[in-house]
This record gives structure tokens, sequence and C-alpha cells, in this order.
């Protein structure tokens, strides 16, 4: 059974996210799941991802409400199954929005793990209590999605989402990217961190706990 290449589409709703041009190999015919590995651009500070953010909220993620697989507006391309990007689309029950305005709930799309293999950092679950920085998304920005008109994505994938912490205002970063609340402390924390790596390179990295004071503190300063 030949292995091929499943391309998947730089699509508008993406890569206004962060998302580049990602790829994956499946099967031609099998039941296995191709995988997917994106990257994204680096992300330091929690000043930055405040201040190219849409909309900061934090929220209960509910159940899906929607599933389609983005082509990008590509017709030929959707003659392909393999072309396109398979998209949810949940509910997010909306306890405080810190940038944006204010709803009670938004729709927040995501790679749907249902139709490929997802790295454990981009898997969200339902009922669990998140601080999430958006970009918002419509028919314009992402023409390949008819299903619902208007929905947000995640600002630079995994760098946009926070943890539930120890306490219901604090939060722990999902991306060892995030390194630092203030632009201007990320050089030194870099510099910390390489020379604090130790000899495994299998021990798992200190992520960034963050309040939602501090995240506050960056909105509209």
């Amino acid at each position: 059974m030949a292995l091929r290449r499943l391309a998947i589409l730089s699509v508008g709703l993406l890569a206004g996210a962060g998302a580049l041009v990602v790829s994956a190999q499946a099967l031609g015919s099998g039941t296995a799941l191709p995988s997917i590995v994106p990257s994204y651009q680096a992300v330091h500070s929690i000043e930055r991802l405040v201040e190219h953010a849409d909309r900061v909220v934090v929220g209960q993620l509910g159940d899906v409400v929607a599933r389609e697989v983005d082509f990008g507006g590509d017709v030929a391309a959707s003659a392909d199954a393999g072309a396109g990007v398979p998209m949810a689309f949940y509910e997010l029950h909306v306890h405080e929005t810190v940038k944006g305005d204010a709803r009670d709930t938004v729709v927040v799309g995501m790679i749907d793990e249902g139709g490929v293999n997802l790295p454990s950092a981009l898997r969200l679950t339902s009922g669990a209590t998140y601080l999430l920085f958006l970009r918002d998304r419509d028919s314009e920005s992402a023409p390949g999605i008819t299903v619902v008109e208007e929905f947000y994505v995640l600002l630079w994938g995994p760098a946009g989402v926070f943890d539930s912490g120890r306490g219901s205002e604090e939060f722990v970063a999902r991306s060892t990217e995030v390194v630092a609340i203030n632009e201007a402390d990320v050089a030194h924390e870099l510099t910390a961190g390489s020379a604090s790596s130790g000899a495994s390179e299998e021990a798992e990295l200190e992520r960034l706990t963050v309040t939602l004071d501090e995240v506050r503190a960056h909105v509209g300063g």
C-alpha cells in the first residue's frame, strides 16, 4: 500500500494564526490517521501575545458544534479529500473577557484530532478551563469555511493556550516558547534557560505561570 503525501494547504484560516505550511503522511487507502506537526512563529512573552491577539479570554471549552474540511476556498483542491485541513469548531463558554468585546460564548476552530494525529500541545479537552489568546476569522479571512460565519483560532498554536493553574486566576503556559511576562525580559530568560537546560534532553522544561492581573496589565497599555 503506497504512501502518499498529504499536502495541507497554507490556508488563510491557519496562516493568520501563525501556522505555516504543514505536511503529513497518510496511507493511501488505509485506516491510519495522518500526522500533522505544525511549526509556529516563535513567541516569547505575554506582552507580545496580548499585542497580537484579537481576543483574550478565560473560558470553559464546550462541545463540537460543527466540522468541516478546509480547502482554503480552492475548488480544485476540494476534489482531493487528502488536500484539506479537517477542522472542528467548539463552543467556548466565556468566564472573563480580558481583551475584546464581552460575549457569553464564542466559537473556536481547531484542527480536528478526530481526522489527524495531533501533537498533545495542540489538543484541548471539552469541559476544561483555559486562558486563550485568539485571532478572529470570518468568510473573508477563511474562505474555505462555510459552516460558521465567525470564529476564532489559537494565536500561534500552543503559545496561545494556558492551562488552569493552582488558583482560579493562575494559568500555566502550554508552550515552553513563552518564557516571560514582559518582552524586555525575554533575552535574560532565554539565556538563563539555556544555561540551566540540564544534562537530560528529555527532562521536562519548566513552563511559565501567569496570573490574570499580569495579563490584564498589558491590555490597553
